[in-house]
């Protein structure tokens, strides 16, 4: 919930939205991001689970800028996933990504 009241009285850009799948609170990533998106539609989306089968379905909203990231993964794949995701590099459609 914290994170979307950031999202709603945020001031300027949204350069990057990196969240889990999986949030305490009864919420998710995807929750999270939809909610980033409505404000921010160009902002890139990362999200990223432990539960390589916890992927996003077709049934929820999904965007051409999300990147899936599954974990574990070194600190030299988030950095590669971030800077390809703000450098606008990331395809269409959600991809996964492993390190």
């Amino acid at each position: 919930m914290e994170a979307i009241e950031l999202i709603q009285t945020h001031n300027g850009p949204l350069d990057l939205l990196l969240t889990d799948m999986t949030m305490p609170g009864g919420l998710d990533g995807l929750d999270i991001a939809k909610e980033a998106l409505a404000s921010f539609p160009c902002c890139p989306v990362i999200l990223m689970s432990d539960y390589s089968k916890v992927y996003p379905d077709s049934s929820r909203p999904m965007s051409s800028n999300f990147t899936f990231l599954s974990k574990p993964f070194s600190l030299a794949t988030l950095l590669k996933v971030i800077r390809t995701s703000i450098n606008g590099e990331v395809q269409p459609g959600a991809k996964i990504a492993y390190g």
